[in-house]
């Protein structure tokens, strides 16, 4: 019985290893991100609410490092949750098929996603570089817009590297009998 990622040549082998280091360690740097993200983004947001209720003096660009935190909180999540298989997917179709269709079938999902994250980081690095020419900044901190959504592109790309090794993972897997 072949496991996930296992394959019978030592060169296809060291290929998956290094993929594996290589997603372990996006993974941790992912964590680490989201994790810092995720502080700055609570750290705001208490300090939104301590300014206008206890001191009774709003914070003007407390609301939009707390929307922009969020959007970077969001796409780092993407990418966490490609790593983790965690994205939302309907499996009942899935687990109806037979053993064969269903190995087939989890392959072409993974493919699908790939595409679908590929073509979507394309759509964002068109989005990044339209910000970048207008030089539009935001209203209240006068941050670039490219670098406040340059979260998606990364997020999408990160997504997309995850999946491509599932797929890899998958790639050579058998039916169970």
């Amino acid at each position: 019985r072949k496991e996930r990622g296992h394959f019978p040549f030592r060169s296809e082998l060291t290929g998956v290893r290094m993929l594996n280091k290589i997603d372990h360690v996006l993974d941790v740097a992912e964590t680490i991100i989201c994790g810092i993200i995720c502080v700055a983004m609570l750290v705001v947001t208490c300090m939104i609410v301590i300014w206008r209720y206890i001191l009774v003096s709003p914070l003007p660009w407390g609301e939009e490092a707390a929307r922009y935190l969020m959007c970077w909180f969001v796409f780092w999540g993407v990418a966490m949750a490609a790593k983790h298989e965690n994205h939302l997917g309907v499996e009942a179709f899935v687990q109806m098929l037979p053993r064969t269709a269903k190995c087939v079938a989890i392959k072409i999902m993974y493919a699908l996603t790939v595409v679908i994250f590929v073509i979507l980081f394309v759509l964002s690095c068109k989005m990044f570089a339209h910000y970048q020419t207008m030089g539009q900044v935001s209203t209240i901190m006068r941050i670039p817009m490219n670098i406040v959504y340059s979260c998606v592109p990364f997020g999408l790309l990160i997504g997309a590297w995850h999946y491509l090794v599932h797929f890899i993972q998958h790639l050579h897997d058998k039916p169970e009998p």
